[in-house]
């Protein structure tokens, strides 16, 4: 899960869509959009939200094995208004986990 705060310092009401993507080394892309929150905000609002990210982000699939990997080691999450405009990130460690082709949250 993450989560963060958002705030609106326009003059006018107004909708942020908060986008958290995750990144890892080796990956066919840069990052990957983990998920997203839409919050509408009046002037001067702060909103706070928490977003769960689903595991299999940070995996890839051993189509051998049939089944999601994650490997050991450092990821970054980021948090922003687009994929090439990120106001925030953070390393996270995760251990090496592994789940069947069928697995569900």
């Amino acid at each position: 899960r993450a989560t963060f705060t958002v705030r609106n310092i326009g003059k006018v009401a107004g909708t942020a869509v908060a986008q958290v993507y995750v990144a890892g080394t080796g990956w066919e892309a840069p990052k990957r959009l983990g998920n997203f929150a839409t919050l509408s905000l009046a002037p001067g609002q702060t909103r706070s939200t928490t977003v769960t990210i689903d595991p299999r982000l940070f995996a890839t699939f051993d189509e051998q094995a049939r089944q999601w990997r994650i490997e050991g080691g450092t990821y970054k999450v980021m948090l922003g208004s687009a994929s090439d405009s990120i106001a925030r990130d953070v390393t996270v460690t995760l251990a090496q986990r592994v789940f069947p082709v069928d697995w569900r949250r």
